[in-house]
């Protein structure tokens, strides 16, 4: 395939929103322009390729743990597809997906990064078995749907400290001014439509990050129970929650994740 040859992956289109309804966002076929020679690159994600360009975030290997503890939740949770907000390339949600043998929903606003997840849903084989919802994340689920598993990839950079990360898209990092404003957009959409017995895993800046969340959803989003987080480093983690049940009300800080005196950083660069 030469340099700027349109590439249109077709097949996830159409396959509906598995849930009715009329859709948020939308389901659609998105080009995809350029190649490993002309721009776009590849690499391996645990039982999947991901391609990739600069103009979308690059993938960062230790987000595979993610995608690791959601296939494993996925083996007793409740039927139903596995939900990625924030999915960018797709490539999180995607490995969870082959790994636990479930269908998938994808949320992304950027028109190239869900080309890039539909593309890559394709080349791992998933096609059938996924949906990209190209639009904002608060507009693309319908109220009255309800997800086992949903994980949360969110911007979590503070506003003031993007630039530190010149290769990277502002808008895939910029979590607001203490970046925490798309994660709290996160976990309202997870407090109103995960499943009663399901999962959610939210992606964070490490431990102080994880603090605050775990404060905020004390205060915010009493809906959430917080399960735990599981660290990379002092700067990269996901934290788990499940739906409030009322013999935890009363209890939640006896399981708050503690806020770290350190402050919040994020790694200079992607780690392989």
């Amino acid at each position: 395939m030469t340099a700027n040859k349109t590439r249109t992956p077709t097949a996830v289109a159409g396959h509906g929103r598995w849930g009715g309804g009329e859709p948020g966002g939308q389901t659609s076929r998105f080009p995809v322009t350029g190649s490993e020679e002309g721009g776009s690159q590849s690499c391996v994600f645990g039982p999947i390729m991901v391609r990739f360009d600069e103009r979308i975030l690059a993938p960062r290997a230790w987000t595979l743990l993610q995608s690791r503890w959601a296939a494993r939740l996925a083996k007793d949770a409740p039927p139903g597809p596995i939900v990625e907000l924030f999915a960018g390339a797709g490539h999180i949600g995607l490995a969870a997906a082959v790994l636990a043998g479930r269908k998938l929903i994808q949320v992304e606003k950027d028109a190239v990064a869900a080309a890039y997840a539909t593309l890559n849903a394709v080349h791992a084989g998933w096609a059938d078995m996924t949906v990209v919802r190209h639009g904002p994340v608060q507009t693309s689920l319908d109220s009255h749907e309800r997800f086992p598993i949903i994980l949360a990839d969110p911007p979590y950079i503070p506003s003031a400290a993007v630039d530190r990360w010149p290769g990277d898209p502002r808008w895939a990092i910029d979590g607001g001014p203490d970046g925490t404003a798309l994660v709290q957009l996160g976990l309202r959409l997870a407090a109103q439509h995960l499943h009663a017995e399901g999962s959610l895993l939210l992606q964070v800046a490490g431990k102080h990050q994880a603090g605050v969340i775990g404060e905020m959803v004390g205060a915010q989003f009493p809906a959430l129970h917080y399960g735990e987080t599981r660290s990379h480093d002092d700067e990269r983690a996901v934290m788990s929650f499940t739906k409030e049940r009322e013999t935890d009300v009363g209890c939640r800080d006896c399981a708050r994740p503690q806020k770290s005196s350190s402050k919040a950083t994020a790694p200079d660069t992607p780690i392989w």
